[in-house]
């Protein structure tokens, strides 16, 4: 199989998977149009406005939460890093001498 042939297997591998699930996907949307008369898109629209507040939700208090809280989690991490035992860690790796 020379160089030309490869490259246009890989152009058609690729080519398969984004358009094989594009068409599934499609057809299933079609289809649910069809059976729920348009519902639908209402259900996706509202789908899409949850989404959206979820993320200025997170970007106005759920960031903001939690870059108060790094310093109290850094500690609480040195902290418990302190009380491990020594023989609680793995051995060190050591090379073998033969």
């Amino acid at each position: 199989m020379d160089h030309e042939d490869e490259a246009y297997q890989r152009y058609r591998e690729k080519f398969l998977a984004v358009m094989l699930p594009l068409l599934f996907v499609g057809g299933g949307i079609g289809f649910l149009m069809v059976v729920t008369g348009g519902l639908f898109v209402y259900i996706l629209l509202t789908a899409a406005g949850i989404a959206g507040l979820v993320t200025i939700n997170y970007f106005f208090w759920g960031r903001l939460m939690s870059e108060e809280t790094a310093e109290e989690r850094a500690e609480a991490q040195h902290q418990a890093d302190a009380e491990v035992n020594e023989w609680d860690l793995p051995e060190p790796r050591r090379p073998r001498h033969y």
